[in-house]
């Protein structure tokens, strides 16, 4: 966590974009998008989802940015 905050790339992401194909975090100092299938498992609760690219790499999507659409198009997407 440590280190990607001092990434200002990662710390400032402010956008979230999904589509079929992928995720794309954006925001002022640039972008990072993931394919869909580069996932392998997603863990959520109430506060939010987690979308795992190994068992030490994975985004943190707080539920507050999510809508229930958002998270069911998520879910469909990551075969856990």
């Amino acid at each position: 966590v440590n280190l990607a905050m001092k990434n200002p790339t990662i710390r400032d992401m402010c956008k979230i974009e999904l589509t079929e194909a992928h995720i794309r975090f954006s925001g002022e100092k640039g972008y990072s998008v993931q394919e869909w299938d580069k996932f392998n498992e997603i863990h959520s609760d109430e506060f939010s989802t987690l979308l795992y690219l190994s068992k030490h790499n994975f985004f943190i999507l707080p539920s507050r940015c999510l809508e229930a659409m958002d998270k069911s198009f998520i879910e469909g997407r990551i075969k856990s």
